[in-house]
């Protein structure tokens, strides 16, 4: 199953993408406004500060600070540090937002953070790669290794793969960010949400070498057996307070790289590692 079937897929269990463009200073603020960082906090946040004092550089700047964490309560924790982080946000609104040096010298602004700004504003046609989700690429694409490693490699793949438009790279972006926060979570994922003939193919692709048993309601990781075998429980109790049945178990086995992206249509199917 290629990018294009994934994302397709995807779109098909999410719904269409909807993208609200905002300016590179927009995006600073409402991402400075919930802690721990999701959209419903940063939501809460963003309401309760264009309520209470306003949005703009020159409300920010002039508001007390007391305003201010008052504000960022809504979104979270630690509302104090990011009250002071939306000042230092509010200062650099004159500078040159679309500049990947200006924005990485923002508070909590890396390479994942600049480059989901400038393919958002328009401004560089890069392939972004949702940074609380390199966890989903990684299993896409059979990575591993560090974060940074894993994003540079997660960002050649995407690149080379998507048309080259930012419409295109605005949409993988947000459904392989969806995909990570609701089903193919970092532990315990949600494989019995995805459709039953993709299951395993957006869960994860093994890296070579590596074997998964993979069952309904269970992934068994490598190297693990018997007693000690490491599960994840992805399916709910039935109407009976049991178990769903499992399905029969998928055998993984070591088969040579040209069956690697196999697609499972049926349980006796083989995904290869």
């Amino acid at each position: 199953m290629g990018l294009t079937a994934i994302l397709t897929t995807l779109e098909k269990t999410f719904g269409p993408v909807k993208v609200k463009r905002e300016s590179a200073f927009a995006m600073l603020v409402r991402q400075t406004c919930g802690y721990p960082a999701s959209d419903e906090a940063c939501a809460k946040g963003w309401e309760a500060l264009a309520t209470d004092v306003g949005t703009t550089p020159e409300a920010i700047l002039t508001a007390p600070r007391s305003k201010l964490s008052k504000a960022m309560r809504a979104g979270g924790i630690v509302p104090d540090l990011r009250a002071k982080r939306l000042v230092q946000i509010a200062k650099s609104a004159t500078a040159d937002l679309a500049s990947r040096a200006v924005l990485k010298r923002l508070p909590t602004i890396g390479d994942p953070g600049a480059d989901k700004i400038l393919l958002f504003t328009r401004k560089e046609l890069i392939a972004a790669v949702p940074s609380s989700a390199t966890h989903v690429t990684e299993r896409l694409f059979g990575l591993s290794g560090s974060y940074p490693h894993v994003y540079r490699a997660s960002q050649k793949t995407l690149d080379a793969a998507l048309p080259r438009t930012f419409a295109a790279r605005i949409r993988a972006y947000l459904l392989l960010k969806r995909h990570g926060r609701t089903i193919c979570k970092r532990s315990r994922p949600k494989l019995r949400a995805l459709p039953a003939h993709a299951r395993l193919q957006l869960f994860h692709r093994p890296r070579p070498g590596r074997a998964w048993a993979v069952t309904e309601n269970h992934v068994k990781q490598p190297g693990s057996s018997g007693s000690h075998a490491k599960k994840q429980r992805l399916g709910k109790t039935d109407g009976h307070g049991g178990p769903h049945s499992e399905m029969a178990q998928v055998q993984c086995r070591r088969l040579p790289p040209l069956f690697h992206a196999r697609m499972v249509h049926d349980p006796k199917d083989i995904l290869v590692a």
